[in-house]
């Protein structure tokens, strides 16, 4: 029988571990948060609003989120991916929804 347990279980059991972990290993989460921290604050892309197909061409000539879909796509041609998982921080969140629907239409086309 699978073992499921709650967020808040998974929550209280990082807080154990990292509490009871050496200062060494706290140092080490604490170096890979900061790290983290500085590559997504250098990296971000500001996805300006969300409504399907606004990766193609209005009829005033601009695409919205052009940025987004130029990072997206440098970022799958630089590591050669074949295969593109989508993750969703909230489920049945409607900006979630149409954040997946534009990028999936935009990789199909």
């Amino acid at each position: 029988m699978p073992v499921t347990r709650s967020k808040t279980q998974l929550k209280r059991n990082y807080a154990a571990a990292v509490a009871g972990a050496n200062d060494d290993t706290n140092q080490l989460l604490s170096a890979s948060r900061h790290a983290f921290i500085d590559w997504a604050v250098e990296n971000a892309v500001p996805i300006e609003r969300l409504t399907p197909n606004d990766y193609s061409e209005h009829s005033d000539n601009t695409i919205h989120n052009a940025a987004f879909f130029q990072s997206l796509s440098g970022a799958i041609q630089s590591s050669s991916a074949s295969v593109v998982m989508l993750s969703e921080g909230f489920h049945n969140c409607r900006e979630m929804m149409t954040l997946h629907h534009v990028v999936i239409e935009y990789l199909v086309d």
